[in-house]
C-alpha cells in the first residue's frame, strides 16, 4: 500500500471538506444514501430471530436491495422477480445462506448465496455484498467494481487482484485490506466502511486513476460492439440472437456510445423483420440512462407505437422493457407515465387487452419500486378502477400488494 498517497488524500480531503463528513456536501451525500436508515432497516430485518421465517427473510432481502441507493436500478427489479420466483426450497437456501453469512460460517454463507444467484445470472458483487455491508457497517465492505479497481490502482495494492466474478477469497482479502487502511487515517474518516468508501472514492477521483477517470459521452465504441450492432439485422438467427444478448448486456449500464447507435435503433423500430423491431425497442429502452441530451423525450412515442405491433410477441417485448425509460429521470418518467396511461385506456378494444393492461401495471410497479413515488401508486389504483371485469381487477391489484 502506498501510504504517501493515502496521507496526501487525507490532507486533500480535509482541505476540501472542512468538518469532514459534517461538511454540507458530505451531508448531502449521506442523505442521498440514507445510510443510518439503511443500517437500521438491515439490522432489524436480519436479526437472528427472524431467520425462523425464511419467507420473511427473502422479502426483507428484496426490501433492502430495492431501497439501497448503492444497488443498480436495473438489478433491483431483476433480483426481486428472481427471488419471488424461486421454488420454496431455493428460497429456504437463500435465507440459510444469508443466515450463515451474518450469523455463522461466513464463507459457507457467501458461497451458498453465490450458487443461488448464479442460477438466475445475478451473481453480481453488489448483490453479494450489500446486506452484510449494512448489517456490520464497521467491519464489512460493499464491493462496487469501478470503486474497487480504482482503490487498487490508486493505492497500489499489488496483492489484490480483482475479478468480475464474486469469490469469497477476494472478498475476505479486500475486507482485510480496507480495515487495515482505516487504521492509517484519522478516525473521523473511518467509522462506517460505506462512508469510508466515499473518502477513498474522492481520493481515486483526485488521482484520476484509469478506473475512475471521467469519460465523455460520444467516445467511439470498440469493434466488437460495432459488429454486434450490425448483426442485429443479420438474417442468420444464431448471429442475430448472439448480438441481441451481447448488446442488451452491454447497455445494461450507462455507455458512452449511445448516440452512435441511437438513430439505428429508432430506424429499427419500423424494420420489416419483427425480431429487429423487438431488439431495437429493448436496446433503445436500455439506452434511456445513457441519454444526457434527452432524445428519449422526442422518440418515446415511436417506442410506444411498437406496443401496437402486428406481432403481439414483439409488442410485449417492447412494452415489458419500457420501465427502464421511466426510471431514467423525472422528464422521462413524465412522458412514460403519460404514454402508458393513454395506452392502458385505449387498449380496451384490442384482442389482448387484459395482457396489455397487466404488462402496463407491472411496468409501473417496476418503476415505483425504484423511484418510490407515491404518485405512481395513486395513478395505478386509478387505472385499475377502470377495469370492468372484477376478476381482472383483483388480479391487477395483486401486483401491488407487496
Amino acid at each position: 500500500m502506498d501510504l504517501r498517497k493515502l496521507k496526501q488524500a487525507e490532507e486533500t480531503f480535509f482541505d476540501r471538506y472542512p468538518g469532514e463528513f459534517d461538511h454540507p456536501e458530505m451531508i448531502a451525500i449521506r442523505k442521498k444514501h440514507k445510510l443510518e436508515k439503511m443500517i437500521e432497516l438491515t439490522q432489524n430485518s436480519f436479526a437472528k430471530r427472524n431467520f425462523k421465517l425464511p419467507d420473511l427473510i427473502v422479502e426483507n432481502m428484496i426490501k433492502v436491495m430495492t431501497r439501497s441507493s448503492l444497488v443498480s436500478v436495473f438489478e433491483k427489479p431483476r433480483f426481486r422477480d428472481f427471488a419471488r420466483s424461486l421454488p420454496a426450497e431455493d428460497q429456504l437456501m437463500l435465507a440459510k445462506g444469508l443466515e450463515k453469512l451474518l450469523h455463522g460460517n461466513e464463507q459457507i454463507g457467501f458461497e451458498t448465496l453465490l450458487d443461488i444467484l448464479k442460477s438466475g445470472k445475478l451473481a453480481k458483487w453488489s448483490l453479494m455484498t450489500i446486506c452484510q455491508a449494512y448489517y456490520r457497517p464497521e467491519l464489512e465492505v460493499f464491493v462496487k467494481p469501478t470503486t474497487v479497481k480504482g482503490i487498487i490502482e490508486t493505492f497500489e495494492l499489488k496483492n489484490l487482484h480483482y475479478k468480475p466474478a464474486p469469490t469469497w477469497a477476494f472478498y475476505d482479502q479486500y475486507r482485510a485490506v480496507i480495515n487495515e487502511i482505516k487504521l492509517n487515517v484519522d478516525p473521523s474518516l473511518s467509522h462506517y466502511n460505506i462512508a469510508f468508501r466515499d473518502f477513498l472514492c474522492e481520493a481515486c477521483k483526485e488521482g484520476y486513476c484509469n478506473s475512475c477517470k471521467p469519460r465523455n459521452f460520444g467516445e467511439s465504441m470498440d469493434k466488437t460492439i460495432r459488429t454486434n450492432v450490425d448483426n442485429i439485422r443479420s438474417q442468420d438467427n444464431t448471429l442475430q440472437n448472439k448480438a441481441y444478448a451481447y448488446i442488451l448486456e452491454a447497455t445494461d449500464k450507462p455507455v458512452d456510445w449511445a448516440y452512435e447507435i441511437w438513430g439505428e435503433m429508432v430506424e429499427g423500430l419500423t424494420h420489416k423483420d419483427n425480431h429487429v423491431r423487438a431488439i431495437s425497442a429493448q436496446v433503445l429502452s436500455n439506452l434511456a440512462k445513457s441519454d444526457p441530451k434527452n432524445r428519449m423525450l422526442k422518440d418515446f412515442d415511436k417506442l410506444l407505437h411498437v406496443t401496437k405491433d402486428e406481432r403481439f410477441v414483439t409488442a410485449r417485448h417492447c412494452l415489458q422493457s419500457l420501465w427502464k425509460v421511466g426510471i431514467a429521470g423525472k422528464k422521462q418518467q413524465k412522458v412514460y407515465m403519460g404514454g402508458l396511461e393513454h395506452r392502458f385506456r385505449e387498449c380496451v378494444t384490442e384482442k389482448n387487452c387484459t395482457l396489455i393492461r397487466h404488462d402496463i401495471l407491472q411496468s409501473m410497479r417496476n418503476v415505483y419500486d425504484v423511484v418510490n413515488d407515491e404518485k405512481i401508486r395513486e395513478k395505478v389504483l386509478e387505472l385499475i378502477e377502470i377495469e370492468e371485469d372484477h376478476k381482472y381487477r383483483r388480479k391487477y391489484k395483486s401486483l401491488w400488494r407487496k
